[in-house]
C-alpha cells in the first residue's frame, strides 16, 4: 500500500494473475468504485513481460507522484524495482536488486530519497532485517542500519508539510586537455569522496570544527555526485569539499578543493559544481556494458547501454592477460545508465609495462542474461597520459533498460494549424538531447528537430516543441 500526492490510498494485489491496483476509500476501507473510469474499479498492471512477478511493496515519489514498486517471484527469492504508470498500468524496469533480496517495505522521504527494508528471508542471511537507501539513478543500494526484532514487513517515512528541495550536483573529472573545464576528451572519476558542509560563518571558506558536515557521498561511474537539501528561507550557504586523498596518485588539483554554493530559493537545481584535476602520469582504461542485440560482440550505434553492471579492475602483475590469484583488485564500479566505466590509474614505472585486467561481476548481470564477449579486457602502458578505449562487454538476454530519462508525461495538442508538443521529465542522466520525430503510419519516421537535454538532473524539467506543418490526418 502507499499514499499518492493527492492523498489517495493505493493497494496492490498479492497475485500475479491478474496483477491489479485499486484505490481505497479512507472512511470505509472499501475499494473506490469507478475510480479508473465508468464501471472500472481497478487498474490492471501490464506484467506480460514479467508474468511471474507480483507486488511486495510500493511507494509514490513525493515530488513527481511517480509510483515505484518492488516486485518479486511467487516462489523465487529475487526482487526487482519498477516504475508503474498509474494511468495505464505500464511497467518500466529500473533494475534488479542484485545486492540484496526479500525487500518487504519501501518509502520515500520528503526530499525524494527512496528507502527499503528487507525481511528475514534474504538469500544472504547478513542482509536480513535491514534498512537500505536506493539510488534512483543506477539502482544501487547502501545499507543504513540493522533493525531489531524479526522479519521486518514494512517501513515508512514521516514527510510532514510540503518542502522545497534543492539539488546540488557536479562532476569530478581528469582534465586531460588541461583547459580548466569539463568537456569532450575528459575522463570522469568514480568513487571520489565529496562532502557537503553548512557554511556556518558564511565566508565561503571551509573551516574544520566550525562548518557542519551535512552529508558525504562518492561519485558514480560517470563521475557525477548529487546532494539534496531542504530550503527554508532567505539566503542559505553551503560548501562542497572534495577529498583529494581519494584522487589517483600524482594528481595536481586545479584551483581550490572547496566550492561555495548559495541558495536563495527552493525547487531548483544547482549543477556544474565540477572539480577538475590534471596529471602527466594518469592512464585511462575505458569501456561500456551494452545490450548486444545481434550477439556480434560489437557495440553498434543502434544498440543500447546497460546499467547496474559491476566492473572490477585488477593488476595484471605478470602481464600475461590472465587474472591469477596474486593479481590484486585495484578498483570497482557499477555503470550508470550510459553503460560507461572509466578506471584511472597512475603510471610510475619508468618505461616498463604496467598491465591491467577488467572483469564483469557475473552476479551483477540482469537475470537470465549472459555475456556475448569475453569476461575480461586487458591493457598495458609504458608511459603516462594514455587512454585504452573500447573495452566493451556485450550482454544478451534478460530484462534490461537503459533509457537515461524518467518520464512524467508526453502530450500532443492540436492548436489551429499546428501541433504543440510538451513533455516533462522527472530525472535525466547524461542526457544530451531529444530528437523529435513524426510518423503517419507508426512505421516510417521523419525527424522534425532537436532540443538539448539537461545532462544530469533530478529536478522536474518541461520541454516544448511546435510542429508547424503537420500532415493531413493522423500524425
Amino acid at each position: 500500500m502507499s499514499v499518492d500526492a493527492n492523498g489517495d490510498i493505493w493497494a496492490g494485489s498479492s497475485s500475479n494473475n491478474p496483477c491489479l491496483l485499486v484505490v481505497l476509500d479512507r472512511s470505509t476501507g472499501n475499494v473506490k468504485e469507478d475510480y479508473f473510469g465508468s464501471g472500472i474499479d481497478y487498474l490492471k498492471v501490464d506484467n506480460s513481460s514479467f508474468s511471474s512477478l507480483r507486488f511486495d511493496a510500493m511507494a509514490f515519489h513525493p515530488i513527481t507522484n511517480q509510483l515505484y514498486a518492488n516486485m518479486n517471484g511467487l516462489s523465487q527469492n529475487y526482487d526487482y524495482l519498477f516504475k508503474i504508470n498509474s494511468s495505464n498500468g505500464a511497467m518500466t524496469l529500473v533494475r534488479q536488486f542484485n545486492q540484496m533480496s526479500d525487500v518487504e517495505g519501501m518509502a520515500f522521504d520528503a526530499k525524494g530519497d527512496l528507502y527499503v527494508a528487507t525481511g528475514s528471508n534474504a538469500t544472504n542471511n547478513s542482509d536480513d532485517n535491514k534498512m537500505w537507501k536506493v539510488n534512483l539513478v543506477n539502482g544501487n543500494v547502501t545499507e543504513q542500519y540493522g533493525l531489531g526484532g524479526g522479519d521486518v514487513e514494512t517501513c515508512d517515512c514521516v514527510i510532514g508539510d510540503p518542502i522545497s528541495a534543492v539539488e546540488i550536483s557536479g562532476t569530478v573529472f581528469y582534465d586531460k586537455n588541461e583547459n580548466g573545464s569539463y568537456g569532450s576528451g575528459d575522463f570522469e572519476n568514480t568513487s571520489i569522496e565529496v562532502s557537503l558542509y553548512e557554511d556556518v560563518n558564511t565566508n565561503g571558506t571551509y573551516e574544520s570544527g566550525t562548518d557542519n558536515l551535512v552529508e558525504t557521498t562518492t561519485t558514480l561511474a560517470n563521475g557525477s555526485y548529487f546532494f539534496k537539501v531542504v530550503y527554508g528561507s532567505g539566503t542559505e550557504r553551503y560548501l562542497l569539499r572534495i577529498d583529494t586523498t581519494t584522487l589517483p596518485t600524482g594528481s595536481d588539483f586545479f584551483g581550490s578543493d572547496v566550492l561555495a554554493v548559495t541558495i536563495t530559493g527552493g525547487n531548483v537545481q544547482l549543477s556544474q559544481n565540477d572539480f577538475g584535476y590534471e596529471s602527466d602520469i594518469i592512464n585511462a582504461f575505458e569501456g561500456y556494458a551494452f545490450s548486444d542485440a545481434d550477439s556480434d560482440t560489437i557495440f553498434d550505434s543502434w544498440e543500447l547501454p546497460i546499467s547496474g553492471v559491476r566492473i572490477r579492475l585488477f593488476e595484471d602483475d605478470n602481464c600475461n592477460g590472465i587474472r591469477n590469484s596474486g593479481d590484486a583488485q585495484l578498483d570497482s564500479t557499477v555503470v550508470g545508465t550510459d553503460g560507461r566505466y572509466v578506471f584511472l590509474q597512475p603510471y610510475t614505472s619508468g618505461g616498463s609495462n604496467v598491465c591491467f585486467i577488467t572483469e564483469v561481476d557475473l552476479a551483477s548481470l540482469p537475470t537470465g542474461s549472459s555475456l556475448t564477449t569475453d569476461n575480461s579486457e586487458v591493457a598495458s602502458f609504458t608511459s603516462g597520459g594514455n587512454a585504452d578505449q573500447n573495452n566493451n562487454f556485450g550482454i544478451s538476454g534478460g530484462a534490461v533498460t537503459a533509457l537515461p530519462v524518467e518520464w512524467v508525461h508526453f502530450d500532443a495538442t492540436s492548436k489551429n494549424t499546428n501541433v504543440e508538443l510538451e513533455w516533462v521529465t522527472a530525472t535525466e542522466e547524461n542526457n544530451s538531447h531529444f530528437e523529435i520525430q513524426r510518423s503517419v503510419n507508426g512505421d516510417i519516421w521523419e525527424t522534425l528537430g532537436q532540443l538539448n537535454g539537461m545532462g544530469n538532473t533530478l529536478s522536474i524539467t518541461t520541454y516544448n516543441f511546435v510542429d508547424v506543418e503537420p500532415h493531413v490526418g493522423v500524425n
